[in-house]
Parts: structure tokens; sequence; C-alpha cells
């Protein structure tokens, strides 16, 4: 079997980093304000809201421009159900899906097999591991048992939140 330099160039990119997913939680429509993220999430693996949230904006930060990727938003969690929007990243290193609409969201490299028209499928699944406040405040979410990470996804003000998590700040 022979590889050639760009394929095997390629592969290694592809190992060396991945793209973070947002959800922005402005409860308006924009790639602004406030998010939780899926921080270096690899292809096809779905960022997923958790299913108390309401909708969301959504981004796609972090692209290698030499990636071509195909990016996709679903209405349901899991990266489950209907798709509500998808784009290819055609060199832009981020991709912002305006509408507050979508509950998940995951990413695969254009041209490769992706299961048909319908792109949900079950598969691995990440729920969000920072969060970032409108005022830059960032908090590391990756420590948190599954009660203390439902508590502070339930909200509240960046003061109260970081009375309770100090030690989860960035």
């Amino acid at each position: 079997m022979l590889f050639t330099k760009p394929a095997v160039l390629a592969c290694l990119a592809a190992t060396a980093t991945a793209i973070d997913i947002r959800q922005y939680s402005s409860g308006t429509n924009g790639c602004t304000g406030g998010y939780t993220r899926c921080t270096s999430i690899n292809p096809g693996v779905c960022c997923s809201a958790n299913s108390q949230w309401p909708n969301r904006s959504l981004s796609f930060n972090a692209i290698p421009k030499e990636w071509r990727v195909h990016a996709t938003g679903y209405w349901q969690e899991g990266c489950t159900g209907d798709v509500a929007g998808s784009g290819n990243s055609n060199g832009q290193t981020d991709m912002c899906f305006p509408t507050a609409k979508y509950r998940a969201g995951k990413y695969v490299f254009v041209g490769r097999k992706r299961g048909g028209d319908n792109e949900a499928s079950e598969g691995p699944c990440q729920k969000p591991d920072t969060m970032v406040f409108p005022d830059g405040t960032t908090f590391d979410l990756t420590g948190l048992d599954e009660q203390q990470y439902d508590t502070f996804m339930a909200g509240g003000s960046t003061t109260g939140i970081e009375n309770h998590f100090t030690a989860f700040r960035v």
C-alpha cells in the first residue's frame, strides 16, 4: 500500500488539533455573549446541550484554515432527530449558526462518508466542558460531578457562581 505525502500530512494534521463547538446562551440570535464550549472536540463527536436548556445559537471555532469540514446543528439533544442547519467551512476558521434553535452540533470532514442524507445518528456525545460569561470569566466544568454540573448549568449571576465554584475558575 502506497501513502502519498499529502495524505500522510493530512492524517497527522487531523490528530494534532480539533475544533471547539460553542453554544451561546444569550437567548437571542447571534454568536456573541456568554457561551458553553466543548473544547477540541473530534470529528463525529456530538456536543450536546442539557435537555432543560433553551435552544441556543451555535458556532464552530478554531477550524484550521486548510481543513474542509461540514458542520451540522440539530434541533434535539445528542445529535439525533432533524438537522436544524448545516454548512461547509470553505476556508473559514469560525462558522456561526446565529439563530437560537440548536440543541447539539458536530462536524465531519468534507468528502468522507457521513451516513446518508440524514446525518443524525447515535454516537459519541460530549457535554460542554467550559463556561464563559460575557465579561470573560471562564469556568472549567470538567471536575464537577453530575449534581454540581447540573447546579452550575442551571444559571445564576457570575458573582453567585464564583462564590460556589471558585476552585473551577480558569
